[in-house]
């Protein structure tokens, strides 16, 4: 008689996980809609595709007759719709549904939407920085690159 009842326990528990696997996923992906949600990425999206027009056209005169294909090509492709389930699983696989509820809760209070606010621009910021310092020595690049260009080829 024992034997029976563990046995079905144990058939309930098997036909009933896949089920509640799927409402973890469920709750899971509904926290990270919620936090991405509160950070504004959608419009972090929008803005990252404005500017990655500009810069492609800004790089590439060539491309300038062709500016509203180019800008209707990037909105097609990069605009929250298409995106928003790929992102959702990239924060579904980086943090638990209790991390994401935590980072939820802080990105409500007023330092944290000042957080989401301004990463935009900061992340900008130091890109900007990056490639300026890069500019500034780019002369010791060309130097190091010739200096191993002269070298003479290893034996192998």
């Amino acid at each position: 008689m024992r034997i029976t009842g563990y046995t079905c326990l144990l058939l309930i528990a098997l036909v009933l996980l896949p089920a509640v696997c799927l409402a973890d996923t469920a709750s899971h992906r509904k926290a990270a809609d919620a936090l991405l949600t509160v950070i504004k990425a959608e419009q972090d999206i929008q803005q990252s595709a404005d500017r990655l027009a500009e810069n492609l056209l800004r790089q590439n005169p060539q491309l300038a007759p062709h500016n509203t294909v180019v800008k209707t090509f990037i909105t097609k492709h990069m605009n929250w719709p298409s995106l928003k389930e790929d992102v959702i699983n990239l924060y579904v696989q980086a943090f638990t549904e209790d991390e994401l509820k935590q980072l939820t809760t802080f990105y409500r209070s007023p330092i944290g939407q000042k957080a989401a606010d301004k990463m935009p621009e900061l992340v900008d910021a130091g890109t900007q920085l990056g490639i300026t310092r890069l500019r500034a020595n780019r002369e010791e690049l060309d130097q190091m690159i010739g200096a191993e260009q002269k070298k003479p080829e290893k034996q192998q």
